[in-house]
């Protein structure tokens, strides 16, 4: 779907290959909206594209962009929507997040995540990357810094394997922090009474009868 314009139909057959006609029709779909000129889209980009629609239970998928022709103003130099292997999509009724989780599984794709945006980016190229971009829509990119996020990822595993105290609830963190501060404070007065009283009997006792 993109803006009055659908298409509902089978992408992909049963033996995994593209229906012609099919292709042919969301090929003009992801044309250029500025220029009107349409562009033979990656094939195997549509056929990820089918596995997206199926894997959310065949919800309707709307392109925001798909092919765009060369524009000296555009963010990238050499964006892979200017050769018709990129696409800009949401799908109705899931979370972009979601969508955008699902797209890492795949090979050899660049999957982009715009928070600030109602979209994810979906590209095809030889080595599989991905990237978090803060900017709204028309704004210079602002790109997230992976060592920040490698960081959160890797203070996330240590919460998780610091123990039952650490990983629950925060009611039950506290309760279990009372609970071992009740429980230290006789081991304190434990040896307290023993070393007082039993020095004193005996030191005492002993003396008098053997002077005696």
């Amino acid at each position: 779907m993109r803006h009055t314009e659908r298409f509902r139909g089978q992408l992909v057959n049963r033996k995994g290959r593209l229906v012609k006609r099919a292709a042919k029709r969301v090929d003009w779909l992801l044309r250029s909206l500025r220029s009107r000129k349409s562009r033979r889209t990656n094939r195997r980009l549509l056929k990820l594209l089918a596995k997206v629609s199926d894997h959310f239970g065949g919800r309707t998928i709307v392109f925001v962009s798909g092919y765009r022709p060369y524009s000296p103003k555009q963010h990238t130099p050499n964006s892979r929507h200017n050769h018709a292997a990129a696409i800009d999509f949401r799908v109705v009724g899931v979370p972009n997040r979601a969508v955008y989780e699902y797209c890492l599984r795949f090979p050899k794709v660049g999957c982009g995540y715009y928070p600030n945006s109602l979209f994810i980016h979906m590209d095809v190229r030889r080595h599989k990357t991905h990237w978090v971009d803060y900017s709204r829509p028309g704004e210079t990119p602002r790109y997230a810094r992976r060592r920040k996020r490698k960081a959160r990822a890797k203070s996330a595993r240590t919460r998780q394997a610091g123990g039952h105290a650490r990983s629950g609830a925060p009611h039950d963190g506290a309760n279990a922090s009372v609970h071992t501060a009740e429980k230290s404070l006789p081991s304190k007065a434990a040896p307290k009474t023993k070393s007082k009283a039993a020095p004193k009997t005996k030191s005492k006792a002993a003396p008098k009868t053997k002077s005696k």
